[in-house]
């Protein structure tokens, strides 16, 4: 059986697909119809897009596009985001577009055609989608905005490349529920068109190891052979080298390892940008005090670094100063001491400053006391409704309990009165967005801690 819409019209009733295989050259589902697919449907869309502005139910279909039109011409659109089972490109010559955000439940399939266009939308493949078939003629395009993206839960991964989007993780951490976003831009102008932004809940203290996957397509025009891996803590403001990395010509990837949390990785030209080359950052604990060390294997221009510190991994205070050697080309050493921690967990990073006022900052190090007790923990995690939090007080006081996401944003907030020992509180986070965020607290006690909001 074979059902033809020669134009895109609407349809004003329930349209139900029973049969194999139907083909079409446009679909428009209007506002309040349906367009239900039952069984393992394939519908074919040649030359045409999928207006979706009512609802599709996908079933176990596989939505395919097809024929030789513009990428423009073939193109999903709606009024929300419409979630396929399976979408396949099978084009002869260029590919599809995004006018709306959707979402990909099973494969997404690159048979033929040249790209899947984001077009500053997201395809969301949740905690099931997979991509297949990306090749370096046939891939995601987006110079403009949009991001792949999706979540897992990854226990202690040894390889895996979740969805198949790109980028394998290993880590003798459980990770907990991660969400991966891939971008298709150009970051700082210099950058390859490929980047990732990786959120687990648990995000310190991982040792892992980063394989980056690119296509020679998406070098944009930097020398293979001279590529490197960068990483940013303030999404993308910001970018630095990342140290202890291989290059593989042979398999288009990127090495990273002794990874110790999960940023925002691209990859530039190396020493792009550039001026100090940090080899390494650590710290431990020594009689009640942080003992910073880093190293630099060359330096242009440095003026000095700046130690900041962070109860919570976010917000940053700057707590020393450190001499910069200026211009040289053999390792430098530098150390400091923190002989005021704050209770409990104590988050570090460099900010290292040029002699112009350009600044770079280090992956974020996390030192705690674990003869301490854990002063403030959630479940469950990930959580969906309501989040129970125990807070342990050294004695009565009030604190200021907020919740932010990775970027600082503070969502909600409230005022508590602690009794010393343990206090138990249930907030509501069903209106919370999916994603990452911390619960911080400030005042007679100051902690931090992370969770999922499924």
């Amino acid at each position: 059986m074979t059902v033809s819409f020669k134009t895109v019209s609407c349809l004003l009733i329930c349209l139900t697909l029973t049969t194999n295989l139907v083909f079409s050259q446009g679909i428009y589902s209007k506002t309040g119809s349906s367009v239900v697919a039952k069984g393992s449907v394939y519908l074919v869309i040649q030359n045409g897009g999928f207006q979706n502005d009512g609802s599709f139910i996908k079933g176990n279909s596989t939505v395919v596009f097809s024929g030789n039109n513009s990428s423009s011409g073939s193109f999903i659109a709606g009024e929300s985001a419409t979630t396929f089972n399976n979408l396949t490109l099978n084009k002869t010559s260029n590919g599809l577009q995004l006018n709306s955000d959707i979402a990909v439940a099973g494969m997404l399939s690159f048979q033929s055609g040249d790209s899947i266009y984001l077009n500053n939308h997201v395809l969301d493949l949740g905690s099931s989608g997979t991509i297949s078939g990306e090749s370096n003629g046939s891939r995601f395009t987006g110079l403009n905005g949009g991001y792949i993206m999706l979540n897992r839960s990854l226990l202690a991964p040894v390889g895996v490349n979740p969805g198949n989007i790109g980028v394998t993780i290993t880590s003798v951490s459980n990770l907990g529920n991660t969400v991966i976003k891939r971008y298709q831009t150009i970051q700082k102008g210099k950058s390859v068109s490929r980047s990732y932004e990786i959120l687990p809940s648990n995000n310190f203290s991982l040792a892992a190891t980063l394989v980056f996957s690119y296509f020679h397509s998406e070098l944009n025009g930097i020398t293979e052979s001279s590529l490197a891996s960068y990483s940013s803590t303030n999404s993308g403001s910001t970018w630095s080298q990342v140290p202890n990395t291989s290059l593989n010509t042979t398999t288009n990837t990127l090495n990273s390892v002794g990874l110790n949390s999960f940023n925002f990785y691209t990859l530039f030209r190396s020493g792009a940008d550039l001026p100090v080359k940090l080899l390494y950052f650590k710290g431990e604990l020594i009689n009640q005090s942080s003992l910073l060390s880093w190293a630099t294997t060359s330096e242009t221009g440095n003026d000095h670094f700046e130690i900041e510190r962070s109860a919570s991994g976010i917000h940053f205070t700057t707590i020393g100063h450190v001499a910069g050697a200026g211009n040289s080309t053999v390792d430098q050493i530098y150390s400091f001491t923190d002989r005021q921690l704050l209770p409990g967990v104590n988050y570090y990073r460099l900010k290292q400053v040029d002699q112009d006022g350009k600044c770079n900052y280090s992956e974020i190090l996390m030192l705690k006391n674990k003869a301490m007790q854990e002063l403030l923990s959630v479940s469950p995690n990930p959580a969906s409704l309501h989040l129970n939090l125990k807070l342990t007080a050294e004695k009565d006081g009030d604190v200021l309990l907020m919740i932010v996401n990775a970027s600082g944003i503070t969502y909600k907030t409230t005022q508590l009165h602690l009794r010393g020992g343990v206090n138990l509180v249930s907030l509501p986070v069903y209106d919370l967005s999916k994603g990452v965020y911390f619960i911080q607290t400030i005042g007679c006690m100051n902690e931090s801690t992370r969770f999922v909001k499924d």
